[in-house]
Formats: C-alpha cells, structure tokens, sequence
C-alpha cells in the first residue's frame, strides 16, 4: 500500500478542479428555503424520528451530494421537532 501525502495547496487546487466546496461554504451560499427542503425531506422520510443529526446529514450528503452544515441542520431540528430533543 502506497501512501500519498499532498500539501494543503495541491488539495486546495484539486477541490477547486473539480467544483468541490465545503459544508460552510455551500450552506452559506445556498437560497435558505433549498437548504430547509432538504432537511425537512429527511425528516419526513423518518415517520419514526428516530434518527440523529449526524445520520440525517450523511442521508443529505449521500441522497443530494451537498454538504450542509452540523449547525445548520441541528437548528432546523430543533425547530422542527422540539420535542424530539427534550430528555
């Protein structure tokens, strides 16, 4: 097994070759009410509610290949399903 070691501007460089961004920067610079149907088209999908933050997020990234914020996700949540967080 051959291990291959990049400086951080060749992997900055790469991303920028193939159009990649980052969860900041496409939370940041998607139109809100986009960002929201995609977490709310999870959340629907799970009539039991029994699925944590994270799983939603990996549902979005894998189901729409876009990255959405850990905060943003969970203030949606949190509006969404209040009760669903209260221990």
């Amino acid at each position: 097994m051959t291990l291959v070691l990049n400086s951080d501007s060749t992997v900055k460089r790469r991303w920028q070759e193939l159009g990649l961004k980052g969860s900041g920067a496409t939370t940041w610079e998607m139109p809100y009410q986009q960002k929201l149907q995609l977490v709310m088209d999870e959340l629907d999908s799970d009539p039991s509610r029994g699925r944590s933050l994270d799983n939603i997020r990996y549902r979005i990234t894998f189901n729409h290949g876009i990255h959405l914020t850990h905060d943003f996700i969970s203030d949606i949540m949190h509006i969404q399903d209040e009760d669903g967080f209260l221990l």
